[in-house]
């Protein structure tokens, strides 16, 4: 009673002051600690890479199970074999613990919203895979090694990576063991356009520049296959717009990270509903 009496007054908003300030310290505070700590630790101009909340990577599980048709249970397993892949985090850490000054990344592997990359790799099991925006190379190495998992299954495919800046040498991809794929440097749009092979997976990880990614998806439209999936980490209109106009599907999933200061991102994907996979039939 007493609060409503004051806050009624000429002075009410200032003697609110007080109580709403502790309110935004209490929903602020420990995301502030975070980002200082991240301030004063990481190597990273900006945010390469996090950790992601178990239960957020379940309902990854989940929407993926939806976009591929597969059983909830399959894609789950999908996710522990790659949490219990002792080799390919040993890889990435040498790598990295060996780069991180040099290419100002920390020397932890942190795949982010990478897992989804893995995931649809291994379920919808595609036998061309690009990704426009290569970078260091943190989605590549996850690509490889869930193309290298199909291919000890019988079902081979290849890798093209688009990186637009020649300073970025896409290590983690380069110094893979037994490597597969190509890198090629230049203008997504234009390398698309000169593709002449028929895209299973289009991993859009460029720019979120309108323009570039309505002319990157006019150039990508010609080449992909019919049971295609496109997935970005931004959830924008032009893809919406193209999914509109080719009567695709479009599903978002929203990032949450774990112990960072970063609040997370919404990705995108685009998939006809009902498509034929080349993946195998799922024991459930």
């Amino acid at each position: 009673m007493l609060m409503k009496t004051l806050a009624s007054g000429p002075l009410g908003r200032l003697l609110l002051f007080a109580p709403r300030l502790l309110v935004i310290l209490r929903g602020f505070g420990p995301r502030l600690r975070l980002a200082l700590v991240w301030l004063f630790r990481s190597y990273e101009p900006g945010v390469e890479s996090f950790h992601t909340t178990p239960e957020n990577e379940r309902v990854l599980c989940a929407i993926i199970a939806t976009i591929t048709g597969h059983s909830l249970p399959g894609i789950l397993r999908y996710r522990e074999e790659l949490l219990a892949d002792a080799d390919f985090q040993h890889y990435c850490q040498e790598a990295l613990l060996a780069q991180h000054r040099q290419a100002l990344v920390d020397p932890e592997y942190r795949w982010g919203h990478r897992l989804a990359y893995y995931l649809l790799i291994r379920a919808i099991r595609p036998g061309f895979v690009v990704e426009a925006g290569v970078r260091h190379g943190f989605g590549a190495a996850m690509i490889l090694r869930a193309l290298e998992r199909n291919a000890a299954e019988g079902q081979p495919g290849d890798y093209l990576g688009i990186e637009n800046n020649p300073a970025r040498d896409a290590f983690l991809w380069r110094l893979y063991p037994g490597y597969r794929g190509d890198l090629v440097y230049g203008d997504s749009e234009q390398v698309l356009a000169r593709s002449e092979r028929q895209i299973d997976l289009f991993l859009h990880e460029t720019t979120s520049d309108p323009g570039h990614v309505a002319r990157q998806l006019a150039a990508l439209q010609p080449r992909l296959a019919a049971g295609s999936v496109i997935a970005s980490p931004w959830p924008l209109l032009p893809l919406l717009d193209y999914a509109g106009s080719q009567g695709l599907a479009a599903v978002t999933h929203h990032v949450v990270p774990f112990n960072h200061w970063l609040t997370g991102g919404t990705m995108m994907f685009l998939f006809r509903p009902g498509a034929a996979r080349r993946a195998l039939t799922e024991a459930v």
